[in-house]
C-alpha cells in the first residue's frame, strides 16, 4: 500500500503540490507523487523535466533540508478569482485551463483562491494608484 499521500500530508503539503526544497546546492523545485520525491531539472536541450530524486526523502525526514511552500496554484480546470478594480465587485472569476493568461496572474500573484483575497489585491492596487494620482484618499478617486 502506497503511503506517499500520508508522507505528503505529514510534510504539510499535497501529492503533485509543487515546493521548494532549501539544499546545499540552492534551491529546488520539487513535488512528491506516488512514485516518489520529483525534482524540476533543465534536461540537455533545456526544457524542464521532472526526476525522481528520492535521495531527497532522506533528507527531508532527518530535517537536514527546509521546505518552503510556493503560492497556491489552482489546478487545471478549477475555478480562481482574478482582482480586478475597474469592476464593481473589484474581481472576476475564471478557471485555470493552462493557457498563458492563468500563468501570467500566477506569476504576478493575481491567481486567488478567494473572492476575499481578490478584493483585498484589488483594493491594494486602487490605493497604490491613488497615491501615484495625487489623490489624498479613495474616496477622491
Amino acid at each position: 500500500m502506497n503511503k506517499m499521500a500520508d508522507f505528503a500530508k505529514l510534510l504539510g503539503k499535497e501529492l503533485d503540490e509543487e515546493f521548494i526544497v532549501k539544499a546545499e546546492t540552492g534551491n529546488q523545485k520539487c513535488k512528491l507523487t506516488n512514485e516518489g520525491l520529483l525534482v524540476h531539472v533543465l534536461n540537455s536541450p533545456g526544457s524542464p523535466v521532472w526526476v525522481n530524486r528520492n535521495g531527497y526523502l532522506y533528507e527531508l525526514i532527518a530535517g537536514k533540508y527546509e521546505i518552503k511552500s510556493l503560492p497556491w496554484k489552482a489546478k487545471k480546470l478549477e475555478e480562481y478569482y482574478v482582482p480586478d478594480p475597474s469592476l464593481s465587485a473589484m474581481y472576476r472569476k475564471t478557471k485555470n485551463i493552462e493557457c498563458c493568461e492563468d500563468s501570467v496572474a500566477y506569476k504576478r500573484g493575481f491567481m486567488c483562491k478567494t473572492q476575499e483575497q481578490a478584493v483585498m489585491i484589488a483594493r491594494a492596487i486602487i490605493e497604490v494608484a491613488c497615491k501615484m494620482q495625487g489623490f489624498d484618499d479613495m474616496e477622491d478617486a
